[in-house]
């Protein structure tokens, strides 16, 4: 149900809209979203697995900003 209101509210160029015009309120909801806590033992995390979540986390980056760059036009 949020994702569907986002969406109608705009999506992306709502939340880029909120985060200039609020900033500390945008800021708490990014704060709700990122994990509070990550139990996390790095010398299980090979380097393939490293490459794989570098290559996710760019291809978002990516997909982000072609959105926010689609949107603008």
């Amino acid at each position: 149900m949020v994702s569907k209101a986002l969406n109608k509210a705009g999506g992306v160029n709502y939340l880029v809209a909120q985060a200039e015009a609020n900033p500390s309120a945008f800021m708490a909801l990014v704060a709700k979203t990122m994990p509070q806590k990550v139990d996390l033992d790095v010398r299980m995390i090979s380097s393939d697995m490293i490459n794989l979540m570098q290559e996710r986390r760019d291809a978002i980056a990516q997909t982000i900003e072609h959105q926010i760059t689609k949107d603008d036009d």
